[in-house]
């Protein structure tokens, strides 16, 4: 089998700027990623929103992406929520005394992971917002 072609830099764009437009409607339909429905093996709601820990990591759909929080392969002390779109972005943080708190660790991990790195604070307010409040109901599940 030959090896995979890399992806060009102005292809990556491109898809990019589609996966961007397209409502979560449309990426549903075109199979950006299937619905996380309640139901399914995994899959609770946790303050109307439905998240399935099937997966290693406890995963859902908010703001038309789908987001997955890292909790079991931290790097000790800091976690992050990841979008998962074409670009995966990073959002850091740690857990001190119950309070989240945007922070990030030393740079040869963040670079193992790849991805783009930001501070937990970054991210969009309802899905900071809601890893805030159930944060414990979050981390339960894994």
């Amino acid at each position: 089998m030959p090896p995979k072609k890399r992806m060009t830099k102005a292809r990556q764009e491109a898809k990019e700027r589609t996966f961007k437009k397209a409502s979560e409607k449309d990426r549903k339909l075109r199979g950006f990623y299937k619905p996380i429905e309640l139901g399914a093996k995994g899959v609770v709601k946790i303050d109307g929103v439905n998240v399935d820990f099937g997966q290693s990591m406890p995963t859902w759909d908010m703001e038309g992406e789908r987001w997955h929080l890292n909790v079991r392969y931290g790097n000790k002390d800091f976690y992050h929520v990841t979008s998962e779109g074409t670009k995966k972005m990073r959002y850091w943080f740690k857990s001190e005394g119950g309070r989240l708190v945007g922070g990030l660790p030393a740079s040869n991990y963040r670079s193992s992971v790849g991805g783009t790195h930001h501070m937990f604070g970054d991210l969009p307010d309802k899905v900071k917002l809601f890893v805030e409040r159930n944060w414990s109901e979050l981390l339960g599940g894994v």
